[in-house]
């Protein structure tokens, strides 16, 4: 038994002593935290406990751009991709078959009544001498028919002739086909290079999206300046730009394939249309040596047939009249659907016209400004370097289902055709009549959660405004004078420094825009200085300090006047002011931090 007992009793006196040496362990180290840690430091715990989100630097003057309310003449202007569109459009369709011997070219200007194209009519001429020849020449039947048979040899001459012309066709369809083969093969080519080009970019955009994203979460949680995250900012919208661009080079490029494989397309059309004349020409041979042969026998019934001939002349007559199409008013050649050479159809197309002297504007605008649009209405055409003021001449009575938008028209003079038909331009139409009204500048108007609109107004401060002093890092601490925090040991600074302006909110509600400047109505008076620009973190009396402003944020800003107290210490001493999250920055005057825009506060607490 005796044997047992001792290792238990040297058990407990270890368990003891180490019970011992760990109280003792937590009490130097509490004695260590409490008296030797460096101010501003705390311990896990209070860490931990702390609200983070809830932390802010004590209010200081806050640097804003302002500028008075005043009257100007302000409207309302919006603007609406257009489409150029040609004042009348005319066909020219063919009312004969035949061969084409002369077309107008696309862009040559034409007068009324002039000749744009011109068919081939020598079957229809044939017919007719042919018939009025056998109707005078009835009791000639040997003379009639040697004349017969050598118009169907000059028939067949013709068709000879007619074939070595499609086989030339056929070799100059074939060199064309391979010029354009060659061509669409180089643009599938940049095609895919544009295409490869567009994910580098979007490579670059989500590199710039991310460095965003954590740029703005260190912004929120100040740990970064606000012009590194504009930087952020600026970087991601370029990037993003750059994308849209390469997307649409590519996007050109695929249309530039497309249009590449169309006239390849096109050759092989061209090339089936000559090998089918080629076709039909030997055929026109074989029929050609027939008819000879037939006209001999034909030849018998010749005056049976003169009385026929004759009508069959005047019909042939009025039918070659067809041969010439003229165009209708004074216009221009846009467009050109056949070739000199080509065997032409009833019914086939040959020229669009277009009337180009004047033009017609027209952009689809939004259902939302039908109360406000109407024929009248002034608008502005640009297109180009162009600008032509104009007005609505007509505002179709029927909007688009899918897409809520109607079309409006501007009718423009074109005398020097300067505007192509098709093209693009942009319509600027005035929804709000131009007038004098009290105006802010535009990013001077907020909303805040209620939807409420508010601008920002310069106001005096009150005279004498006392104030405590506080801990940045602990703002529950308010004392009546400087010293140290009682949690931390940080120097206390006071809680508003602020200078002999604040800021004070007024509710407005805002009218007509031109961009740069809005109209507004409500408690704003005129001359009142508004704040455009700095007033992110503005609160109601926010201390405030109108300087000048430069595209980055203020261009300098002045020293701002301090508490009375530390007057009396900086009369004593040189006084250094330091950031409370940066110690390292270190200034011979306060004002605000230049990484996180906290509020500088004393290095060392006056005396």
């Amino acid at each position: 038994m005796a044997g047992n007992h001792k290792p238990q009793m040297r058990k407990r006196a270890v368990t003891l002593v180490t019970l011992l040496l760990f109280i003792a362990l937590t009490f130097g180290v509490r004695w260590v935290v409490k008296t030797q840690r460096s101010p501003g430091a705390i311990t896990v715990i209070e860490a931990q406990g702390m609200d983070m989100t809830a932390m802010k630097a004590p209010q200081g003057t806050q640097p804003v751009a302002a500028e008075k309310a005043q009257y100007r003449r302000v409207g309302s202007e919006q603007s609406f991709p257009a489409t150029v569109m040609a004042f009348s459009d005319e066909e020219i369709i063919a009312r004969v078959p035949g061969r084409v011997l002369s077309l107008a070219y696309p862009g040559d200007h034409v007068r009324a009544g002039q000749i744009v194209a011109q068919l081939d009519a020598r079957e229809y001429f044939d017919q007719q001498r042919q018939a009025r020849f056998m109707a005078e020449s009835s009791g000639a039947q040997t003379q009639a028919s040697r004349q017969e048979v050598d118009l169907l040899r000059a028939s067949k001459a013709r068709t000879l002739a007619d074939l070595n012309v499609a086989n030339v066709g056929v070799s100059k369809s074939e060199a064309d086909k391979e010029v354009a083969a060659q061509e669409l093969q180089r643009t599938l080519s940049e095609a895919d290079a544009k295409k490869a080009r567009v994910k580098d970019r979007e490579a670059d955009l989500i590199y710039a999206e991310q460095d965003l994203g954590r740029q703005q979460q260190l912004y929120g949680e100040g740990f970064t300046s606000l012009d590194q995250f504009q930087r952020a900012q600026r970087a991601h919208d370029t990037a993003e730009s750059k994308v849209q661009e390469a997307e649409a080079e590519a996007a050109a490029m695929d249309k530039a394939a497309q249009a590449a494989s169309g006239r390849v397309s096109a050759m092989d059309k061209e090339i089936e249309q000559s090998k089918a004349q080629v076709k039909s020409a030997q055929a026109a041979i074989l029929e050609a040596d027939k008819d000879v042969e037939k006209a001999k026998a034909e030849v018998r019934s010749s005056k049976d047939q003169a009385q026929a001939s004759l009508s069959q002349a005047d019909s042939a007559s009025q039918i070659a009249g067809y041969t010439q199409m003229r165009s209708v008013d004074s216009s221009m050649v846009s467009e050109r659907y056949v070739a000199p050479g080509s065997i032409v159809a009833v019914g086939q197309k040959l020229l669009m016209l277009h009337m180009a002297e004047k033009v017609r504007i027209q952009a689809q605008l939004p259902e939302a400004l039908a109360a406000f649009v109407s024929p009248g209405t002034p608008v502005v055409i640009r297109y180009g370097e162009l600008v032509r003021p104009s007005r609505i001449t007509s505002a179709f009575p029927t909007a688009d289902t899918s897409t809520r938008t109607f079309t409006v028209e501007a009718i423009l003079d074109n005398p020097a055709h300067r505007f192509l038909p098709g093209s693009f331009a942009t319509m600027s139409v005035q929804t709000a009549e131009t007038q004098s009204q009290l105006a802010v500048r535009s990013p001077a108007i907020q909303t805040d959660a209620s939807g409420t609109s508010f601008v920002w107004v310069v106001a005096e401060s009150a005279e004498g405004q006392k104030t405590d002093w506080t801990c940045p890092m602990h703002t529950e601490v308010s004392e009546t004078g400087p010293g140290n925090c009682p949690i931390c040991k940080m120097e206390l600074v006071p809680r508003s420094r602020g200078g002999r302006t604040i800021a004070t909110r007024r509710a407005v509600t805002a009218g007509a825009s031109d961009g740069p400047f809005t109209a507004v109505t409500g408690d704003l008076k005129p001359d009142e200085a508004v704040i455009w620009a700095g007033f992110e973190t503005l609160i109601q009396g926010s201390p405030i300090q109108v300087v000048s402003w430069g595209e980055n944020g203020p261009k300098q800003l002045e020293p701002v006047e301090p508490h009375s107290k530390t007057r009396q210490a900086a009369a004593s001493h040189k006084q250094l002011y330091t950031c409370p999250m940066h110690p390292e920055v270190i200034l011979d005057h306060p004002g605000r931090c230049p990484k996180c825009g906290m509020e500088l506060i004393p290095k060392k607490a006056p005396r």
